[in-house]
């Protein structure tokens, strides 16, 4: 069998059966492996790591102000003797506290690994030992922590079986350590993908991202059936996404986000430069569902939920325009063209991107909408626009 062959094949047992590597670990370990003890738990040595984790948990807490706790194998006793890890984790509540976190983590924790666009695995020492740091805001923390205690429970009460899978995992690590000609990427993949399998096996919950990601997904679009779902178009979101804020032309101008104008004429959406004078909109439009994306209005969008939201009377073609004050923060959902998405959700992984080709049908808005010119002729139109010079830079 070639190299690449024997590659590609440890990797599939890795990704199909644990079990299968695992038994073929421990028969192919050294000796010192297959003759492993369990610590004991009352000794002076074993006390002294206890006591030194409860030390870095504790220092982690007031440094950064959370109250992180003990995961990974310290926590289930599933640690292999002589191979202390320190591994603390804590779940913040929000994307904005677990960005603020993060930059606070790296001045101390400058290595890093973001596994999923919310959770982070920071790697440092503390007192010369090394420490993982694991922050996250996605799932809710209870099953993460009942299970682990869970499984501390079973294998304090079967001394075999902690026994049987302390060597099994030490036999996995040393063997796939050792193998010739396969590269470190791989054998990296090998033992992740074991640990997940020995996770579910031993009733370890774990957060498949790939489940949680399509459930959101659903969740998602049941949001944006609501009634009271209105959208806006942009022709530039980064600004829009950094600062979690839907501003008026004019506000935006202020802050230096404009990079086009458009024609304080109603009827009108030509855009020009944004420079020099400007008398621009200060009132945030927006419509119940969403246009079409164009050049005029822009190619990306902001969906989001408002019960405060005016019905516009403005002499437009713009069909459901309505007038806005605030929109909070946390109810923004951000549109892109389905070929920029993987390049957006890498840049800003903590924000609700979706495709274009995720907004449902029943939220769709034509271009124009002579109903909508009728009825506000009934109602009473407005001409001019509220509006506020600012002088663009």
């Amino acid at each position: 069998m070639s190299a690449s062959a024997m590659r590609d094949e440890l990797v599939k047992i890795s990704l199909s059966k644990r079990d299968v590597i695992g038994s073929l670990s421990t028969m192919l370990a050294s000796s010192d492996v297959k003759n492993l003890q369990l610590p004991d738990d009352d000794s002076k040595e074993q006390k002294e790591i206890r006591e030194t984790a409860e030390k870095f948990r504790s220092q982690l807490g007031k440094r950064y102000n959370v109250t992180p706790f003990l995961t990974g194998s310290m926590k289930t006793r599933l640690n292999v003797p002589g191979n202390v890890d320190y591994d603390f984790a804590v779940r913040v509540n929000s994307p904005e506290k677990f960005d603020k976190l993060k930059k606070r983590v790296q001045k101390k924790f400058p290595t890093s690994i973001q596994i999923r666009p919310d959770t982070q695995v920071f790697k440092g020492e503390m007192d010369g030992e090394e420490v993982d740091f694991t922050i996250f805001h996605g799932p809710d923390v209870v099953p993460y922590k009942e299970s682990r205690k869970k499984v501390q429970a079973d294998m304090m009460a079967d001394p075999a079986k902690r026994l049987a899978i302390i060597r099994e995992k030490a036999a996995v690590k040393e063997v796939v350590g050792k193998l010739p000609f396969v590269p470190e990427r791989v054998k990296r993949t090998v033992l992740y993908e074991y640990k997940k399998g020995l996770d579910k096996d031993i009733g370890m919950w774990r957060d498949d991202y790939g489940e949680k990601t399509a459930a959101l997904a659903a969740a998602q679009r049941t949001r944006l059936m609501r009634r009271n779902v209105f959208g806006h178009r942009t022709t530039n979101l980064e600004p829009i996404i950094k600062s979690q804020k839907l501003l008026s032309a004019a506000d935006a101008g202020k802050k230096g986000f404009l990079k086009s104008v458009e024609s304080n004429d109603a009827t009108s959406r030509e855009r020009s430069e944004a420079k020099g004078e400007q008398e621009l909109r200060s009132e945030v439009y927006v419509t119940k569902g969403i246009m079409p994306p164009s050049s005029s209005y822009g190619k990306y969008g902001i969906l989001f939920e408002s019960r405060k939201a005016k019905p516009s009377r403005y002499m437009n073609l713009i069909p459901e325009e309505h007038l806005v004050d605030t929109v909070n923060r946390a109810k923004l959902t951000y549109v892109v063209p389905d070929t920029e998405l993987t390049d957006w959700n890498k840049r800003f992984p903590n924000r609700r991107i979706i495709p274009e080709s995720d907004i449902p049908d029943e939220k769709r808005l034509p271009e124009k909408s002579y109903q909508a010119l009728a009825e506000r002729m009934m109602r009473g139109p407005l001409i001019e626009q509220k509006t506020e010079k600012v002088q663009l830079k």
